[in-house]
């Protein structure tokens, strides 16, 4: 669901039938999921570039684990594929 500025958002709750702080939650979390994907993809061009475009996904995934990020094989080889990274 896009913002539309010809709907207050008490309008768009009422509408879809949730509550206020439900429809106020969604967005909080496709924003921050929006964020946490940018950093990841920051940190798997720069693992890439630092392999000089060797490092595939599990490479690139162990690091990212190995330093403390939540990494699954799908979500880093989505994203690669988004950014068109190819070892």
């Amino acid at each position: 669901m896009e913002e539309h500025s010809e709907y207050a958002a008490p309008k768009w709750a009422k509408m879809l039938e949730i509550s206020l702080s439900g429809y106020y939650a969604y967005h909080g979390r496709k924003e921050q999921k929006e964020s946490a994907e940018q950093a990841y993809r920051n940190k798997i061009r720069e693992y890439f570039e630092e392999g000089r475009g060797t490092y595939g996904v599990d490479r690139i995934c162990g690091i990212l684990r190995k330093n403390g990020n939540k990494a699954s094989y799908s979500r880093i080889k989505r994203l690669m594929d988004e950014m068109g990274l190819v070892s």
